[in-house]
């Protein structure tokens, strides 16, 4: 019997979040979310938070579809890794701390690049991965207000849907 490596965009949202919790020791269930808006703070604190957000927009693979059937739809898309850096010492117009501090953006973006780069998650019901190929940066940009500031960190995902039962 042939496993197909159908997997369910949730399940992918859920290993990337449970992969961040695994690896950044200040990522846990109460800082790290799934949510719909990647700029959207979870709560002010004085530590990081992280978002996890599918992006808003999709491709299909035109080509697999026509030559897979009913069953066969790979989808390209991103998930995008929001990080909220806590409250900054720097002055409002400074930011030195932001960008050097072991707190700061770019440990940020290092803490999760090396936590999510390469990874493709298992599917536990099929013992297959979710992915088809494993996660990979795509590209960031930061923010900083007066206070505090993000990094959001785009990865592309590719993975055939599930499509596989009745409608």
């Amino acid at each position: 019997m042939t496993v197909f490596q159908y997997s369910k965009f949730g399940d992918i949202l859920i290993a990337i979040k449970d992969r961040l919790i695994e690896c950044i020791p200040d990522a846990t269930d109460s800082t790290c979310k799934i949510t719909h808006d990647p700029s959207y703070r979870i709560t002010s604190s004085d530590i990081r938070c992280f978002n996890v957000t599918p992006s808003p927009q999709t491709q299909v693979d035109q080509a697999a579809w026509d030559g897979g059937g009913n069953q066969q739809l790979t989808v390209r898309t991103r998930v995008i890794v929001t990080v909220f850096i806590p409250n900054s010492l720097d002055d409002a117009r400074e930011s030195e701390y932001f960008h050097t501090s072991n707190m700061g953006i770019h440990e940020a973006k290092v803490d999760v690049l090396k936590a999510l780069s390469n990874y493709n998650p298992i599917n536990d019901q099929h013992g297959t991965r979710l992915l088809n190929d494993p996660l990979s940066p795509a590209e960031w940009h930061f923010t900083k207000d007066k206070s505090s500031g993000d990094i959001q960190i785009a990865f592309d995902v590719e993975y055939d849907e599930d499509l596989d039962g009745n409608c």
